[in-house]
């Protein structure tokens, strides 16, 4: 032990040590990776963890992604905000959410990026969370432990290694002992199968386990129970996921477990999957062995029997509705639970009741407003700002005053200084001062502007950032009063924040100038106005099959379109592995991940069966629309329809 320690502590002994062996082996690192980190010779563990970071991080893809898949990751980014900084978990959650409203986060790139940039941490914070994160999940691959288990052993673990996440050794010895702790609760066993072998997870929650459990089995449950079970199989009905609850039981306090044999396979309980988020569930996978007296039972085929067509019986209780169709053909019920709508259902805060157009009352509102969310993620502030602003503006009732105290952080950020600057970096930030002459509606005067400006920096009047700013505040021809100037610092503010995050050229800044001009710091769109209109790389899925044609005449080519032109609608079934695939990939037909377009089109039990629909009204507007198409259409042949055959 004394002779580990002294290695860790001489120059890059770490890397020789038998932590830095099991972390390599852990994180995968390649024998090339590991001969790089030792040549890079770093002089202590930061460098060392950047280095490792590096290696292990790959940035995730740019392509637009849909909103609810976004969405969906949120909540795995937790144990991420909770090693960074664990009393910002909520404010970032919500900042993420509008972020994706406002189209700020299209991308699981742009996701990262928020995310990991909303902590006031250096990068090591950030890197050391990723190889902490990593370490925790390859060990948790040897257990089978509930949520509220999993729960435990992360922050346990993250209390004490959140600060030292290379000491792979000791990670993993006081991950066991975590793990030991919880042994008391035994394995559910069924028969002779044990749930350790298989794919299996516990969610916590008795309410709806009683509703289910008694319209299943019409018994009373017993007092003296410890936990409860269901048990449930994952399957999709009428284009939503559900569960199918198989069966159920129950410990009593002995820990001895009882089963409830499920024996009318005529009717089904489906529970939406938002409401067995929230619930104590046991899912299964379906090799399991336990599974094989309901193989009939959970091979139904509800398509075939064209339930959606049913129309239901409905009934209300306190948090979920329950939905009964009827089959009459082959005497089926299937009985579906599912939460109730939720206004704003994407934002994980309830709204208040305030006045959404005050900017005082948006601004003051605690939990952080939508509304003062937007404005910080438009001007890619830290949430620390948000509570200095909050501060400064409960003392002050003018608009101006609170204009005011953006542009004194927006100042402090952009560090306006009175030193000497050479004349051709003096001239070059006079690009910003154009954008900000379109704000005050004053571009027909810029170009006298600009004179003026470069002529008192020849001549040394203007020496430095400071003097710039003063004498473009002082132009006769752009004066508007200070609420006016404050606000065209803002917008620039917020044109210039969205350049640095989309990381794009700085000349869709005079474009994006003339779009805000005549609109507030917020609820301006200004994300989703540069996607429509600037951005060459957006390219969001089509929501009907109108766009989606739309996209496809538009996006192939003349030659394309002439074939289509010539085929018989027979022999559109010979794209199906080449645009079909195409399709069933880039517009979220695979996984089921655009439900806008879905929904426009005839319920089908596979994603061929969609893009085969596709291909089919493809066929039926080339044919009605050829001159039209042929005469107006600017054809991009930007579609690589074999991409997924390469």
């Amino acid at each position: 032990m004394k002779l580990n320690n002294l290695i860790k502590r001489s120059k890059g002994g770490y890397l020789f040590s038998n932590d830095f062996y099991n972390l390599a082996k852990c994180l995968e690192l390649s024998d090339e990776d590991i001969k790089d980190l030792k040549r890079e010779s770093p002089d202590n563990l930061d460098e060392i963890v950047l280095l490792i970071y590096d290696k292990i991080y790959q940035s995730p893809s740019k392509d637009f992604v849909f909103d609810g898949e976004l969405i969906d990751k949120i909540d795995d980014y937790y144990y991420y905000a909770y090693i960074i900084d664990e009393d910002k978990w909520e404010d970032i959650k919500n900042k993420i959410m509008v972020e994706i409203e406002i189209g700020k986060i299209n991308s699981c790139y742009y996701f990262d990026k928020s995310f990991f940039s909303s902590f006031e941490r250096d990068k090591v914070w950030t890197a050391g969370a990723v190889i902490l994160m990593r370490i925790l999940n390859y060990l948790l691959n040897d257990y089978i432990l509930g949520d509220a288990e999993t729960n435990f052993i992360f922050k346990e673990m993250i209390n004490i290694h959140r600060n030292s996440p290379l000491y792979f050794n000791t990670i993993k010895d006081d991950f066991k002992e975590c793990v030991e702790k919880l042994s008391a609760k035994p394995l559910i066993k069924f028969g002779d199968y044990s749930l350790k072998d298989h794919n299996s997870y516990f969610i916590v929650e008795t309410e709806l386990f009683d509703f289910v459990d008694g319209l299943m089995f019409n018994e009373d449950s017993p007092d003296d129970f410890d936990f409860r079970y269901l048990f449930v199989y994952r399957e999709s009905f009428n284009l939503e996921m559900y569960y199918i609850v198989i069966n159920s039981c129950f410990t009593n306090g002995d820990g001895e477990f009882y089963f409830r044999n499920k024996e009318n396979f005529s009717d089904y309980y489906l529970i939406h999957e938002n409401l067995l988020k929230d619930s104590l569930a046991l899912r299964t996978n379906f090799d399991w062995d336990f599974l094989e007296v309901y193989d009939d039972y959970v091979e139904y085929n509800f398509y075939e029997h064209e339930f959606e067509s049913i129309k239901p019986s409905s009934k209300d209780y306190d948090s979920f509705k329950l939905n009964t169709y009827v089959n009459d053909e082959d005497n089926v019920v299937v009985n579906c639970l599912y939460p109730y709508e939720k206004e704003d259902e994407n934002l994980s805060y309830e709204k208040e009741d305030y006045d959404s157009s005050n900017l005082k009352e948006v601004i003051l509102q605690k939990p952080f407003s939508k509304e003062y969310l937007e404005i910080l993620s438009l001007l890619d502030f830290k949430l620390s700002y948000a509570s200095q602003i909050q501060n400064l503006v409960e003392k002050d009732d003018t608009k101006e005053d609170i204009y005011f105290y953006f542009n004194m952080k927006i100042q402090q950020i952009e560090n306006v200084t009175r030193d000497i600057l050479p004349k051709d970096e003096l001239k070059s930030l006079l690009f910003d001062y154009e954008i900000k002459t379109i704000l005050l509606h004053c571009e027909d005067n810029w170009d006298e502007i600009k004179k003026d400006l470069e002529a008192k920096i020849d001549s040394k009047k203007i020496l430095s950032t400071y003097d710039l700013s003063f004498d473009y505040g002082n132009q006769p021809l752009v004066k508007g009063g200070a609420l006016k100037r404050f606000k065209a610092n803002i917008l620039q503010a917020e044109i210039n924040s969205l350049i640095e995050f989309r990381e794009v050229d700085w000349g869709c800044g005079l474009k994006l100038a003339y779009y805000l001009r005549d609109l507030d710091i917020y609820s301006n769109d200004l994300y989703k106005y540069f996607d429509r209109n600037l951005n060459d790389d957006y390219n969001p899925m089509p929501q009907s099959l109108a766009e989606a044609i739309d996209y496809l005449v538009v996006n192939t080519s003349r030659g394309f379109i002439d074939a289509v032109y010539e085929m018989d609608k027979r022999e559109m079934g010979s794209l199906h592995f080449s645009l079909g695939m195409w399709i069933r990939n880039e517009f979220g037909l695979n996984g089921w991940k655009n439900l806008g377009l879905l929904n426009d089109l005839e319920v089908d039990l596979w994603a061929d069966g969609y893009s085969s629909q596709i291909l089919d009204a493809l066929w039926d507007y080339v044919q009605e629309n050829y001159d039209d198409i042929i005469e107006n259409t600017e054809f991009t042949n930007s579609i690589n329809m074999y991409k997924y055959l390469l």
